[in-house]
């Protein structure tokens, strides 16, 4: 059994940072006795939106505490939720990218406390799903925390993002079409739970970006296909209880990139690696190779600035990284792995 917990409110448009404090009331809060949040942040994005959502929060008469967080690390989520323990909010606040929500999404349901989500880039499906990605733990993937409880996206930030955040936000959604063909293989083989709705919703989201992809570009209209699809897919992973919809083969690849110590974009590292597995699932990789170039992602090794035996030898050991069925099984041999690389063009 698992309990599905949507975001109840979700805020788009351009220009809405004042919009917080109502938000805030249409969740209900402040509650009674407690009218205080703590806003997690990063030393970037506090001038970003950071300080904007604090000041508005204060005319809306709350009582706020903001902390900084450098890295996505358990140091870092201590340091949440010591000011959580200390100041005893009603109300959890990400404001930043993924680091900074992931931070926010791990410290308050630690604490039994709800959060909002407030993106000011699109570098992956994080900023609205339940789950987040923590360096310092044993675990290489992902672990399950919580959905926000509200999302409040402003457009005319996140336009203003560096643009290799976008395009390493459409490369994590490109991504869905692997996972969920290694969901079904998981289904036909092991007799997984497969939900049906959880992997048409994180199909579409794919796709949404497949039939929109030459029109994106630093304009707010884009960030809103962007936007939609990330939500779409975070919603998918919520209704399934876990990360499977939207994580499969080509993330085992990237969490074994990291292992490696590339320290490349998350995104851009299951873009390349969908490129390969769906390749091995027989399927159009081309199509997704076409989308990663056209929005500049990298589609090779030499792109993406690490070396061909690096990619090899990821591919090699990315089934150990979690107990999860994909088209990877028990392991790709080195030859076989040198083959599909080569094969897809992501190495010479």
């Amino acid at each position: 059994m698992h309990k599905i917990r949507l975001p109840h409110q979700i805020l788009i448009g351009s220009k809405i940072l004042d919009q917080i404090g109502n938000l805030c009331k249409k969740l209900g809060f402040p509650l009674k006795n407690n009218n205080r949040i703590v806003i997690i942040t990063g030393p970037n994005t506090i001038k970003i939106a950071g300080k904007q959502i604090k000041d508005y929060l204060l005319e809306d008469k709350f009582e706020v505490q903001i902390q900084e967080v450098m890295k996505a690390n358990l140091e870092n989520v201590e340091k949440a939720e010591n000011i959580i323990q200390e100041f005893k909010p009603c109300l959890v606040i990400g404001v930043g990218g993924g680091k900074n929500i992931d931070c926010a999404k791990l410290s308050s349901f630690n604490n039994n406390i709800p959060f909002i989500s407030v993106p000011t880039a699109l570098a992956h499906d994080g900023v609205a799903s339940p789950s987040c990605s923590l360096k310092g733990l044993d675990l290489r993937h992902s672990i399950q925390a919580q959905t926000p409880i509200g999302i409040l996206a402003d457009t005319n930030i996140i336009k203003k993002a560096p643009r290799v955040l976008l395009s390493a936000g459409i490369g994590d959604l490109l991504s869905n079409l692997v996972a969920v063909k290694d969901w079904k293989l998981g289904h036909r083989i092991k007799n997984e739970y497969f939900g049906h709705y959880s992997a048409l919703l994180s199909r579409m989201s794919a796709e949404l970006i497949l039939k929109n992809y030459e029109k994106i570009n630093p304009s707010e209209e884009s960030i809103r296909i962007v936007l939609e699809g990330i939500i779409s897919s975070s919603i998918s992973m919520t209704v399934a209880g876990s990360s499977r919809p939207a994580s499969g083969s080509e993330h085992l690849f990237s969490h074994a990139l990291d292992k490696l110590g590339t320290g490349k974009l998350h995104g851009y590292q299951v873009g390349l690696g969908s490129i390969m597995l769906m390749y091995l699932h027989n399927g159009n990789w081309q199509e997704i190779r076409d989308a990663l170039r056209f929005v500049n992602a990298p589609v090779n090794a030499e792109e993406l600035g690490i070396d061909d035996e690096t990619v090899i030898k990821a591919l090699t050991i990315a089934h150990k990284i979690r107990n999860r069925y994909t088209i990877l099984q028990t392991g790709l041999t080195r030859n076989a792995a040198e083959n599909l690389a080569k094969n897809t063009g992501v190495i010479n």
